[in-house]
């Protein structure tokens, strides 16, 4: 992570000098004439600029000494604070580095990279308490539509479980029986307990990947809908079952309605929706968004004269407002989209059609961390022609326009749908430089003024969705410019084993790819497959959402590689490998065991073999840049 020095108003005289040092990466000799300069005129900017330099030369206890005797000079200087937190996340102190950065939120609470920080430290975490403080900052961050929280779920879980209004509650999440979890519930005098704000907050805005609470959610949504079709009051405060029912109806919304539910609760639902349409504009919001619980709202004859009646806004009953118009801004977008040839060929085709109906992925924040200066570095500035082959919703492309502004951006996707949701999206954002259509990526090899045009193309999950995985990719070759750069990623057949013992079963059981079908598999998933299985594609994030888990165990066309045929295609479409894009970590380890042999960690042989003795480690796919040769 690298953190933008503040000279603030010091940078003069011998810091000046100091600063060039710095510039030029001589930090020893910077260091020094900061040390001489502070001892006679100490100044919170100069502690600061030698913590970084400390850091620079790895002297990060000194750094840490340093910071706090610029707080001693100023208890509010929030970058101190922040590059607190900084050296505590290398050096692994990870509860430390939360405490710093919530101080440095707690003093500049508007910055947005503050709460990004602290949010991910957050999300590696589980805790058994937290203190008041703590959860005041996390509910703003919950609340910022420029923080990704993606992978929060789990810590924010393990708070909330514990906090002692909550936790009576979450204590049924023991139980796999209905019965016995509404007797305990009839226990409770009120639910009041779940008007816990972090609770409320981060319901909805993440997706939690524990199968326990799953079910305890589900179990709560058929409770507060009895409640609702019985008028039975649960709250003291009877407006609280309005903030109760529409955070739950927008985790099922952004689960795209996973959860299952049987006949007794289709009936209650249809005697809801009865009523929502008799109401016209004006239903009772938690009957509306308990309706939304289990299906979208927009699906509902009135859908439109619905949105236009709530009040929104700051308002709870902006949750269903916004699920409504949101979807028929997409409507009229979908009308609008340009499209690129009739797509011919019919597995891209069939591969349309699920994607018209499971649009993948739903997103909030397109905070991809992908971009590599090294490799991607050099387009900055020169107003690149980037292609994204198969952009699906579209973060990938918003990504890449936040990371080169001036670039001109052209997005292709089978899917109108897709494509409806990403340039929604991006008008929402205020995003210009992407261009959109429909297009099969065979289709663009007819077209002559796309060949050699593009300085940069990525294709991210795309290729092996197609017949002809190779044929595809050599349509994107005559796309590129020479020397061009292209970022590919493709599925591991070694990672996905547990993925294709999942396939195999569904495939020899004729087991549907429907909504209803889906969700009955996962219901009975142990009846099918062994526990070992289950727990290796039961993590990720995919398979609590209904689009994600169609594609990650139903999809109608799915390839596989190793890396040996990876480099088998790159070798045949004079392609050179350049790297992958892996975490750090996995990339020491690498470098660890293989110095002495592949010390530039780009001999896809010897990362072949060490695959297959870490079969975890392209657990996602095989992601990674490759330049065209002349």
């Amino acid at each position: 992570m690298d953190i933008v020095l503040n000279w603030g108003p010091v940078a003069s005289g011998k810091y000046k000098k100091a600063k060039s040092l710095y510039k030029a990466g001589e930090y020893v000799k910077s260091a020094r004439v900061l040390t001489k300069e502070l001892a006679k005129k100490p100044n919170k900017y100069g502690f600061y600029a030698l913590a970084q330099c400390c850091i620079l030369l790895g002297d990060h206890e000194n750094a840490i000494k340093v910071l706090f005797t610029a707080l001693e000079k100023d208890r509010s200087f929030h970058e101190a604070f922040f590059l607190l937190g900084h050296i505590h996340v290398i050096l692994k102190r990870r509860v430390e580095a939360i405490g710093f950065y919530e101080q440095a939120v707690m003093t500049d609470p508007i910055n947005e990279d503050y709460k990004q920080k602290l949010a991910g430290v957050i999300s590696t975490q589980n805790f058994n308490s937290m203190n008041s403080n703590l959860k005041s900052v996390l509910i703003e961050c919950m609340k910022s539509e420029q923080i990704e929280i993606l992978f929060m779920g789990k810590a924010w879980l393990s708070v909330v479980e514990h906090d002692t209004s909550v936790e009576p509650f979450f204590e049924l999440s023991k139980y796999d029986d209905y019965v016995l979890f509404k007797n305990d519930m009839e226990r409770f005098s009120n639910c009041d307990g779940l008007i816990e704000p972090l609770f409320l907050a981060g319901l909805g805005r993440f997706i939690v990947t524990k199968i326990t609470f799953e079910n305890w959610l589900k179990f709560l949504r058929r409770y507060l809908l009895e409640s609702i079709v019985e008028g039975k009051s649960l709250f003291t405060d009877e407006n609280d079952i309005e903030l109760m029912i529409c955070a739950l109806s927008r985790y099922c919304f952004l689960s795209d309605y996973i959860m299952s539910y049987g006949s007794e609760e289709e009936k209650m639902l249809e005697g809801l929706e009865k009523k929502i349409n008799a109401a016209g504009a004006n239903p009772v919001l938690a009957e509306l968004a308990c309706y939304g619980c289990y299906k979208p709202l927009y699906a509902l004859s009135n859908a439109k004269e619905i949105a236009a009646g709530l009040e929104g806004g700051n308002h709870v009953s902006e949750i269903p407002k916004s699920q409504i118009e949101e979807y028929l801004a997409q409507q009229e977008i979908f009308e609008e989209i340009e499209v690129l040839g009739k797509i011919k060929d019919e597995t891209s085709r069939e591969v349309q059609a699920q994607y018209e109906v499971f649009p993948y992925p739903r997103w909030n924040v397109a905070a991809l961390d992908l971009f590599d200066p090294r490799v991607e570095g050099y387009l900055k500035g020169t107003k690149a022609e980037i292609l994204i082959a198969g952009c699906g919703t579209g973060r990938e492309a918003v990504y890449m326009a936040n990371a080169f502004p001036d670039a001109q951006i052209t997005a292709v996707d089978l899917s109108k749908t897709s494509l409806a949701y990403a340039i929604f999206k991006t008008r929402k954002m205020g995003i210009k430089n992407i261009n959109f259509y429909q297009a099969d990526i065979m289709t663009l090899a007819d077209l002559p003024d796309w060949q050699g045009r593009f300085d940069y193309i990525t294709s991210s999950g795309v290729l092996h969705h197609m017949k002809d995985p190779k044929a595809g990719w050599k349509v994107l070759c005559g796309l590129l410019k020479d020397k061009g750069l292209m970022r590919i990623a493709l599925y591991s057949r070694h990672a996905r084993w547990a993925i294709n013992e999942a396939r195999e079963v569904i495939g020899n059981k004729k087991i549907g790819s429907d909504s209803r079908s889906i969700r009955t598999f996962r219901d009975n998933i142990n009846t099918h497959l062994e526990n070992e299985t289950i727990e290796k594609f039961r993590f990720p994030l995919d398979y609590y959402n209904l689009s994600e888990c169609r594609d990650l165990l139903f999809h109608v066309q799915e390839q596989q590689f190793d890396l040996l045929q990876v480099k088998e295609h790159l070798d045949g479409l004079g392609l050179e490998f350049l790297k992958f894009c892996l975490r750090k970590n996995i990339v020491e380890e690498y470098k660890k065991q293989n110095a002495m042999t592949d010390p530039e960690c780009t001999n896809l042989e010897i990362w072949d073999k060490w695959e297959q003795e870490n079969p975890d480690v392209f657990i996602g796919m095989y992601s990674f840049w490759c330049r065209k040769s002349d």
